[in-house]
């Protein structure tokens, strides 16, 4: 009896993280895995909406965003379906989208570039580390819109504006977050 709870735990656990990494709806694999495994559909849908899968961004040319975020940024190429380009970023995926199509996939007007509200963020490990990640940004054709320096909460951080316009925060913070409570 406990092989089988160990099995269908690791079965659960490889049904998650897959339907995680995908980021949508599980495909017949997934839903045959989840049934052998007895666990319910409902579950694995849940799970799947308790976080950010991927971050989109419109840029109004593909090729040399891909080149930024790839070399600027240091961002892994996951695939490319189409117009979209999505990066490995270690947890949510990134995706670049030619900003008039997304603008029609979402059903809005791709008018007006001023600031949309939405930032982005890069935490790194030291203090050096923010230096090093905003000067690589600078030198693949970002603007420094604010230094790295201190910030109020004990942290040390700096913003630039990608090539694109999408504002980023470099960012290290003493106190990592380490769950809901931090």
């Amino acid at each position: 009896m406990i092989w089988k709870i160990r099995n269908d735990l690791r079965l659960q656990t490889t049904v998650k993280n897959r339907v995680t990494r995908i980021g949508r709806r599980p495909d017949d694999a997934v839903r045959r895995s989840a049934l052998a495994a007895a666990l319910p559909m409902e579950a694995i849908y849940r799970d799947m909406g308790t976080g950010i899968s991927v971050i989109t961004l419109g840029v109004h040319d593909l090729e040399a965003a891909a080149r930024f975020y790839s070399q600027g940024l240091g961002f892994e190429t996951g695939s490319v379906k189409g117009e979209v380009t999505y990066f490995d970023t270690g947890g949510t995926w990134l995706a670049i989208f030619p900003r008039q199509a997304l603008a029609r996939y979402a059903g809005v007007s791709a008018e007006g570039n001023g600031f949309s509200s939405v930032t982005l963020s890069i935490n790194v490990d030291t203090r050096d580390a923010v230096d090093r990640r905003l000067e690589r940004a600078r030198g693949a054709g970002a603007e420094i819109v604010k230094a790295a320096g201190d910030v109020d909460w004990g942290g040390y951080s700096g913003w630039f504006r990608d090539p694109f316009g999408h504002l980023w925060e470099v960012v290290w913070n003493p106190r990592p977050f380490v769950g809901r409570d931090a």
